[in-house]
């Protein structure tokens, strides 16, 4: 059931363009894995002290894109200065 779910994440997203990939990947990740919540951040230069959103998914929307600090959040004390996927920081 799972692997359906995840297949048609990726046929949707196969046909995006760049402009709505991070909108339309938040939306169908959050379906996907039953999540209330899902970012997509900007990977900026180390050491990372501000994230800007790419996209951010809310109960069932997408709201506004915004920047914090992530001292205070999982990612915070995590190692997000490495590529990896997915990343739960």
């Amino acid at each position: 059931m799972q692997d359906l779910a995840y297949k048609k994440a990726i046929d949707k997203l196969n046909a995006l363009s760049s402009d709505h990939f991070f909108v339309e990947a938040a939306k169908q990740l959050a379906v996907a894995v039953d999540t209330r919540y899902v970012m997509f951040t900007e990977h900026p230069p180390l050491p990372i002290t501000k994230l800007k959103t790419l996209s951010f998914w809310d109960t069932d929307q997408i709201k506004d894109n915004f920047e914090f600090m992530p001292d205070n959040t999982p990612c915070g004390g995590s190692d997000c200065g490495r590529w990896s996927l997915p990343s739960f920081c």
